[in-house]
């Protein structure tokens, strides 16, 4: 049997609309996640690391700090981190 997504109660689109916008958040916050760590470089100044040199990281600063932020607190999790963020968004 084929389940009906539609809502109908103000209620229920209220649920279905919230439930969207965290999907989105969640598909945003991995892939800004993702690109960040894909593109870290351990010489970027960040958390961990002070330094004048050019920043690397796709996503500027940002990215470098978010990057440097995750990998020192998670280490190789973070990465993990990142395909949960995707998993949970498409799970939503």
């Amino acid at each position: 049997m084929i389940k009906n997504y539609a809502p109908s109660s103000r209620i229920e689109k209220l649920h279905f609309f919230l439930r969207k916008c965290l999907a989105f958040t969640a598909l945003c916050f991995g892939l800004v996640l993702s690109v960040s760590l894909m593109s870290h470089h351990p010489n970027d100044p960040g958390w961990s690391v002070a330094s004048d040199g050019p920043i690397g990281n796709v996503l500027g600063p940002i990215g470098a700090n978010i990057a440097d932020f995750t990998i020192s607190f998670l280490g190789q999790y973070a990465y993990l981190l990142a395909g949960i963020a995707f998993l949970f968004s498409f799970v939503m």
